[in-house]
């Protein structure tokens, strides 16, 4: 580490934090196929996080979706795979929300954009199902926070752009990720980081407090029950 310039206390402890990491399988290996390579550091990531911050703009964060939206945004997004295979990716899904009830839970912020509540992805009775479950876990849990970025908000900092920073408690510095479709983006330099975390709380800014979030979750979930 030396020889390639990192001499930083901080630096040195995170790398070889990291190298450790590395050497160690995860529950998450025993999906084989079903996680794509450039997804399996996130799934890392994401169960060593203390805090994650993530902006939506098309769907509900993975970790906060029911079985049954999972299910159709998976088969909408892999409409060749076996049911078999789409199985597996909800299991996945659904595994990977188990950091939420540990322990010493992550701290999670989610902002979704209105978009996401007014796409009745599965239909309408799935919808108010997921509306349902994501104003329960931000009224119900305390390291769970949601915000709806409403469309009246115009213009914003992260147009067009979903990503999510995540923060560690033993290892310096955050990680940003941002998906596409085949392909993901990692970004660990302080000043990534600082213009990540600068258009997370612009956003935070821009959209409807937590409380009124909530209960606009809910009256939308009426507007869709029968």
């Amino acid at each position: 580490m030396a020889h390639y310039g990192v001499t930083s206390p901080d630096e040195v402890k995170r790398f070889l934090n990291l190298t450790r990491q590395s050497r160690q399988q995860g529950w998450w290996h025993a999906y084989g196929d079903a996680l794509p390579d450039w997804f399996r550091a996130y799934v890392g990531f994401e169960s060593d996080a203390a805090k994650i911050e993530t902006y939506q703009c098309e769907l509900v964060p993975g970790l906060l979706q029911t079985e049954a939206y999972a299910r159709h945004v998976i088969r909408a997004m892999n409409p060749t795979e076996s049911t078999e295979e789409v199985e597996r990716r909800v299991a996945l899904r659904m595994d990977r929300q188990q950091i939420l009830d540990r322990h010493e839970p992550p701290q999670l912020w989610a902002i979704i954009g209105e978009a996401v509540i007014r796409r009745p992805v599965g239909g309408s009775q799935n919808m108010a199902e997921q509306l349902r479950h994501l104003a329960a876990m931000a009224d119900e849990r305390p390291n769970v926070t949601i915000q709806v970025l409403p469309f009246s908000a115009g213009a914003h900092a992260a147009m067009g752009a979903s990503f999510s920073i995540l923060s560690f408690n033993d290892i310096p510095g955050s990680v940003a990720y941002s998906e596409a479709t085949t392909s993901s983006i990692y970004s660990e330099r302080p000043h990534e980081i600082a213009r990540h975390e600068d258009a997370f709380h612009r956003l935070m800014a821009s959209s409807v407090q937590p409380e009124r979030s909530i209960a606009w979750l809910r009256e939308v979930a009426e507007e869709y029950s029968p």
